[in-house]
């Protein structure tokens, strides 16, 4: 019965058709899921991805309802648009490839055609919480009936998605390699609807095991995957902001001492004045005031044993950090090196050099994968302030990308000052900022030159003065007005499932602080589609 409770699409419109079952000239009931069920959902996404005659976007409303600690409500509604799209589903072909990944077309978030899905996140911890013990068995019970998120066409099931042991989106590696919560197949209720009209791409294969693999299906699957990580930001950014605000506890050893002391004095007053019938009331105070004494000096000396261990852990931390913060710059680094191995086996070269570059070229495969393995975050390293000259510096960088640049169809804009801009500052952390934007802008612009054929990649970066500041733009898509409020946040980012990281402008402004500057997105500069375009890099603080 289970199986004919989910033949039909029970989040699906309601229609008039009914399907009945008869067993002996009796009706057997069929489980339906009830709307009051999905109440419970702590969490939820919807989308609603469609293709206009201005291209196709994906909209979807995040609602978050109860994620274990006190907060309000919170529903967000965002669309993302053809070039987010393209950015976050597509990709680059040459990172798709090297990351053993099919080919997708731009064209093909087009010929996908429209559909519609909703995801219910339930915690199985918080539901055990607050339930007595019926209530929680009839819950579970519930989820592990519905759980999975499955695929329908015109309301009817397609095979074998969401069965027991069918992980199509592959929430459960994602789960188990993310940070924060876990959204896996058995916290999700869900279902994803397509149409034989409206989708006549996505085809079965021959033997009805699931939809062909093509561009569209890979489309489709990859829009709810990214809509599951959308959620999933939204959760740890509400977390952070609102269960880890904690006001920072303040030790003080002086409030203690002085509790002590009142009482000794009062104690003390009071011995005084109390008839010697009530001595005995006297001295249990005085060793009551003994014992906090002896148990105040246990817990200021285990606050300092914490302390002490927190330091240490914090000291481990950092170098963790600092590890990670590395292995994502040399993962960066050995991806372009690829790309540049990649470039030379076209090149007509001897035999003797090809077979060393194809050594090369596996070795550095070999380290770019185990790089990966430690490339999710990032903070600032431990490096000593030096005096330069930021013009010097800037130019020294762009000729280090010349490479990079002419495989890219890249033009670079420098513009900077009649007189050379000294400033003492962390060097590495001024080269980490602009390294950082120049990946993100290559990305970008490689992407929106997929889109636009006859984009020309522009580069511009000027160098200012008084104070000392960069401003770096391209012509790539831009920055939507939605998003830019996020795009420094920890771990946010939209571009595709290969190269999602969210680090590169999360490492860039902690690096442009770390000299006590700043890096933000420049609100009057827009292109012509009204998104921003420009970084306003001021290297400095005032006291530098």
């Amino acid at each position: 019965m289970d199986d004919l409770s989910l033949l039909v699409n029970p989040l699906g419109k309601k229609t008039r058709q009914r399907i009945a079952v008869f067993w002996n000239g009796k009706r057997v009931a069929i489980r339906r899921l009830e709307r009051s069920f999905l109440s419970h959902a702590n969490a939820v996404v919807r989308g609603s991805y469609k293709v206009s005659e201005t291209g196709p976007e994906l909209e979807l409303r995040i609602e978050l309802n109860n994620l274990g600690f006190k907060h309000p409500k919170e529903i967000s509604i965002e669309t993302a648009t053809a070039d987010v799209l393209h950015g976050a589903l597509v990709g680059p072909k040459a990172k798709r490839r090297r990351m053993n990944k099919r080919d997708i077309d731009y064209t093909a978030l087009h010929s996908v055609g429209p559909f519609d899905f909703e995801l219910h996140w339930f915690n199985r911890s918080i539901l055990r919480k607050g339930k007595s013990t019926g209530d929680y068995q009839a819950l579970r019970n519930l989820l592990d009936q519905w759980m999975g998120v499955r695929l329908y066409r015109d309301g009817f099931r397609v095979y074998p998605y969401g069965s027991e042991n069918d992980d199509w989106l592959e929430l459960d590696k994602t789960a188990l390699a993310s940070k924060g919560y876990a959204l896996n197949r058995i916290q999700l209720v869900g279902q994803v609807e397509i149409g034989r009209l409206s989708n006549p791409s996505l085809i079965d294969q021959t033997n009805r095991e699931g939809l062909r693999q093509t561009p569209e299906e890979a489309i489709l699957k990859e829009t709810v995957q990214f809509a599951v990580e959308r959620l999933r930001d939204e959760m740890n950014r509400i977390t952070r902001e609102q269960k880890d605000a904690k006001e920072p506890f303040i030790a003080d050893e002086t409030r203690t001492v002085d509790l002590e002391k009142r009482m000794k004095d009062t104690i003390r007053a009071i011995s005084k004045v109390v008839p010697n019938e009530h001595r005995d009331a006297v001295e249990e105070l005085e060793l009551m005031r003994e014992e906090f004494s002896r148990y105040a000096a246990q817990a200021r000396e285990r606050i300092a044993d914490m302390e002490k261990d927190a330091d240490q852990m914090l000291v481990m931390a950092g170098i963790g950090l600092m590890v990670e913060v590395v292995a994502h710059e040399l993962t960066r680094s050995a991806e372009d090196a690829l790309d540049i191995l990649n470039g030379l086996r076209k090149k007509s070269v001897p035999d003797e050099i090809r077979r060393r570059l194809e050594s090369l070229r596996a070795s550095m495969n070999s380290i770019s994968k185990r790089l990966r393995i430690l490339d999710p975050l990032s903070v600032t390293g431990r490096q000593r302030k030096e005096r330069f000259k930021l013009d010097e510096l800037v130019e020294e960088i762009i000729e280090a990308h010349e490479a990079q640049f002419e495989r890219h169809k890249v033009k670079p804009n420098v513009l900077l000052p009649e007189k050379s801009i000294e400033l003492s500052a962390v060097k590495g952390m001024v080269v980490q900022v602009l390294e950082n934007l120049i990946s993100n802008s290559v990305y970008w612009m490689d992407v929106e030159k997929q889109r636009k054929l006859s984009l020309e990649p522009e580069i511009t970066i000027v160098v200012e003065d008084n104070p000392p500041r960069i401003r770096f733009s391209d012509n790539g898509p831009g920055i939507s007005k939605q998003y830019r409020d996020r795009i420094f946040d920890l771990f946010f980012s939209l571009k595709d499932k290969s190269r999602r990281r969210g680090l590169g402008l999360f490492i860039a402004k902690e690096a442009a602080e770390h000299n006590g500057g700043s890096l933000t997105l420049d609100p009057d500069m827009t292109n012509s589609e009204g998104r921003y375009t420009t970084f306003d890099y001021r290297v400095v603080g005032d006291g530098a």
